[in-house]
């Protein structure tokens, strides 16, 4: 039986989108990253990324592309003459000279068979395409079940002495994972909202890993910056190690973000066991020693199929796309407050999940 679809938005920082020729810098030469509001001087020593982020080229034949489990695909963004060509599975579609407004539907996929797909957008020529965020189509929930959240903190800071979250395992035994110190992000009033404590290393080498079940899918936040280096993660089911999968991900970014998606997983099964390590590789775009942090992971638990329960809201129309909601305070419920007020000012671009039922 198939899940109810259920959608998500992700952003053009997601750290599991693969960017070429580079993933931000000139964007004569690849992608170049820009936030609608600019960026800021909050005192830790590199510009913040304020308001929506994008990611934007003008190089001939830059690629963008990622891949999802679910059934439909929403790319939005802007264009200004532009000419690009969307593959997802090898079914293309091409647009000439076309100009799109900022936050416009740059194009999609519905219909698509439940299961694992693949999207790719080349651009022609040298107009601007701006790639801002991908609603997508998963598949949580069956009839009857129960949708559920989850929010697990790497530091628990409820005490005044906080402490690193025992959900979490880091490696080798004798690492340099610490608690980073306390940080906030500013909103476009200007308003400043603490970040949930960060862990974090410098170490090539060291990583982080977790048990996940009962899970339907996850979402791992993080900060992004400049020292960032590239990233292996590895998801591996424990009733069948031989089905391992392995991804690289990246959090580099020339604008600091404090909230934003390192890795997620949809599609899992949520009675099965899960491992996911995580271990940074590499040196920085720039050759410098690379830094890891996170601070948040997400789960989501649409049941098992034979389960009973009482479904949950957000029921739509059978085959009427509804755009992801903005986020409000209710925003993935259970975050903390100051993870929430953070999320806000992404305006529904980082994560929200709206149920849509058949």
């Amino acid at each position: 039986m198939e899940p109810f679809p259920y959608n998500i938005t992700v952003s053009s920082q997601t750290g599991t989108i693969l960017y070429l020729p580079s993933r931000d810098g000139n964007a004569s030469l690849g992608w170049n990253v820009t936030y609608s509001q600019g960026t800021s001087d909050t005192g830790y020593n590199h510009p913040q990324g304020v308001g929506v982020d994008s990611h934007q080229t003008t190089y001939d034949g830059a690629t963008m592309q990622f891949s999802w489990i679910g059934t439909a695909m929403f790319l939005y963004g802007q264009a200004d003459g532009a000419s690009y060509t969307i593959d997802v599975d090898g079914d293309q579609s091409s647009s000439a000279s076309v100009s799109v407004p900022q936050g416009g539907l740059l194009g999609s996929r519905t219909g698509l068979i439940y299961g694992n797909h693949t999207l790719t957008l080349t651009t022609h020529g040298t107009g601007q395409v701006s790639f801002q965020y991908a609603e997508l189509t998963i598949g949580v929930g069956y009839p009857g079940s129960l949708v559920q959240n989850r929010t697990i903190l790497a530091v628990d800071s409820a005490s005044t002495n906080p402490t690193p979250n025992p959900y979490f395992t880091y490696q080798p035994g004798n690492n340099h994972w610490q608690i980073e110190d306390a940080k906030s992000q500013r909103l476009p009033s200007g308003v400043r909202v603490p970040v949930p404590l960060e862990m974090f290393t410098a170490t090539v080498g060291e990583s982080v890993s977790f048990t996940v079940n009962q899970t339907t899918a996850f979402f791992l936040y993080a900060s992004f910056d400049f020292d960032r280096g590239q990233k292996i993660v590895t998801v591996t089911p424990y009733s069948d190690p031989s089905k391992v999968r392995t991804t690289a991900v990246t959090d580099f970014s020339n604008a600091l973000d404090f909230v934003q998606i390192l890795y997620w997983e949809a599609g899992l099964d949520r009675d099965e066991s899960y491992n996911v390590q995580i271990i940074q590789v590499g040196l920085t775009p720039r050759g410098g020693t690379p830094n890891f942090r996170f601070h948040t992971l997400v789960t989501i638990d649409g049941g098992s199929p034979n389960a009973s329960g009482t479904p949950g809201s957000g029921i739509d129309q059978p085959g009427k796309h509804r755009p992801s909601a903005k986020l409000g305070p209710g925003a993935l419920a259970g975050i903390v407050i100051s993870c929430v007020a953070v999320l806000m000012l992404l305006g529904g671009v980082v994560l929200w999940v709206n149920k849509r039922r058949k």
